[in-house]
């Protein structure tokens, strides 16, 4: 495979780019499976029952992944954790699909491979970022557009991924997303391969800064106090955890409804999710250009103020013109917020138990995620949904509002970034 950088870029470039293609690679054949990862298991088995217990079972895999995989990201490194997960996500989709063409694919297999699928997911998502301080620095680029040029992959692979998804299962079977899913595989292995192989530039550390391999537990405890010491983070964490729950119901059931019964038609509902998913694009793409310029408290809670603003008018829309128009502007404005939380999270953290520290908190902020739609859930089932989303806007709002006077959101922006130094480990 050609790499996609020219061959007289600097290695710091080259580095860079190689990081770039590779979360891409991984993350668009990742998107493309978990979409027809639902319709491969209902076809296969003809189980509803089973396909919703592989689906919990994913995001069970996940949740529990992000909280141990921490201190196996600091002490194996970054780039080789994220291989290796690579790997073993690209081993268990082709045995599923080895299986499924040999009619030999139990019920209890298809929950173990699942599970892995799941779990090798992880550790990608957390070593791409935690290699882009020191990569965004050697190659003259500022953390903001780093950080946004992975956010707006994301943006458009949620976007894109489940067109593409449809379109493969229409026209070549259900086992066509596992199949791109692997070759993705393949490709983000040759890639990752590549960035091991760039001297000085790969995030190996140097023999003199190899860092302590202590216990798993010993990181992971250190990790922890580390986490609950930093009031910054604490509140950052706790603030986007609640988020995060109102989110996981409003975007799910919140707006299927919202759109079957005030506006009329279930099929408004793909219109605010696209709404949303190009706004926020725009918005990702906005921030990483200018982000570094703007003061990030401000933009910080601009984007929660909105989107509680926002809930709270969406009952009283006129019609759907309105609500997209709504929908989209706060996919604007809530962009940023992510891309804030995870740079505090790369300037504040040390790098030796950057994996440990961000596996943890995306662990608390996804958890509460299942209670946020089952409560939204029995909230539409047992009212009205107008009285349902003015409650929900007014929750929101009650949740923002307090975000004007949280003192250690005041800190926002003001960390002094860890060293970049490729010689402080593990970046491997």
């Amino acid at each position: 495979m050609n790499t996609p950088v020219a061959a007289g870029a600097p290695p710091a470039r080259a580095a860079s780019a190689l990081l770039r293609a590779a979360f891409g690679t991984a993350l668009a054949g990742n998107t493309i499976g978990a979409v027809g990862f639902p319709l491969f298991v209902l076809d296969s088995t003809g189980s509803t029952g089973l396909t919703g217990a592989a689906v919990t079972v994913a995001v069970a895999a996940s949740v529990l992944t992000g909280l141990l995989m921490g201190p196996v990201l600091d002490r194996w490194g970054m780039r080789r954790s994220w291989l290796a997960g690579v790997l073993v996500g690209l081993v268990a989709t082709v045995a599923l699909v080895v299986l499924h063409r040999a009619d030999a694919l139990p019920g209890w297999a298809l929950l173990a491979l699942t599970a892995v699928r799941a779990a090798a997911d992880e550790p990608g998502r957390v070593a791409a970022f935690g290699l882009l301080p020191r990569l965004a620095a050697g190659a003259g680029g500022t953390l903001e557009r780093a950080n946004a040029t992975l956010r707006a992959m994301s943006a458009v692979a949620t976007i894109a991924g489940p067109v593409v998804a449809g379109a493969l299962v229409a026209t070549a079977g259900t086992v066509a997303p596992l199949l791109v899913d692997a070759a993705a595989g393949v490709a983000a292995v040759v890639l990752l391969a590549a960035l091991g192989r760039l001297p000085g530039h790969s995030g190996e550390p140097a023999p003199d800064a190899v860092v302590d391999r202590s216990r798993y537990r010993d990181g992971l405890r250190e990790a922890l106090r580390y986490l609950r010491g930093n009031r910054v983070l604490r509140a950052l964490v706790v603030v986007t955890a609640l988020f995060a729950t109102l989110d996981a119901g409003l975007v799910t059931i919140g707006l299927t409804s919202y759109a079957d019964r005030l506006l009329g038609d279930p099929a408004w509902y793909g219109g605010l999710a696209a709404a949303f998913g190009a706004g926020a694009l725009v918005g990702t793409v906005v921030f990483g250009l200018i982000g570094h310029r703007l003061p990030r408290r401000a933009v910080y809670l601009t984007g929660y103020l909105t989107l509680a603003t926002v809930v709270a008018l969406l009952p009283w829309c006129p019609g759907p013109a309105t609500a997209l128009l709504l929908v989209a502007v706060a996919g604007v404005l809530i962009s940023p917020v992510d891309l804030i939380y995870m740079q505090e999270l790369q300037e504040r953290v040390p790098p030796r138990m950057f994996g440990t520290v961000a596996g943890t908190a995306t662990t608390v902020v996804s958890a509460p995620g299942p209670a946020g739609v089952s409560l939204l859930t029995w909230a539409l089932a047992t009212g009205d949904v107008h009285g349902t989303f003015v409650v929900l806007g007014a929750v929101y709002a009650l949740a923002a509002l307090p975000l004007l006077v949280a003192r250690p959101l005041r800190a926002l922006g003001g960390a002094r970034p860890h060293r970049t130094d490729p010689r402080e480990g593990p970046w491997t």
